[in-house]
């Protein structure tokens, strides 16, 4: 939990908290998106799907804004070339 807090505060380097986290996080969120879709998951909705989907969506979006906030205050505490940190 303590790294979660971390993350959080901005404690974390720019490129992990943007790559790691941010990037390959949110991919793995699309992937698995994207896997239910191939396997005809999303094809006939039932209430448990509804559920499990309306679940995955806020789960996801959560964790999206999780690693927007943690990427912004990496950014602002970045000391490299402040190029990085704009781009980030």
């Amino acid at each position: 939990m303590d790294f979660v807090k971390e993350l959080w505060r901005g404690n974390a380097s720019l490129p992990f908290s943007y790559w790691v986290v941010a990037v390959i996080g949110n991919a793995l969120f699309a992937i698995a998106d994207r896997i239910l879709d191939g396997a005809g998951y999303y094809n006939y909705i039932t209430e448990e799907k509804l559920i499990f989907i309306w679940a995955f969506i806020i789960i996801s979006t959560a964790y999206f804004l999780f690693t927007v906030v943690c990427v912004w205050r990496s950014a602002t505490k970045y000391e490299g070339k402040p190029v990085w940190a704009i781009l980030a």
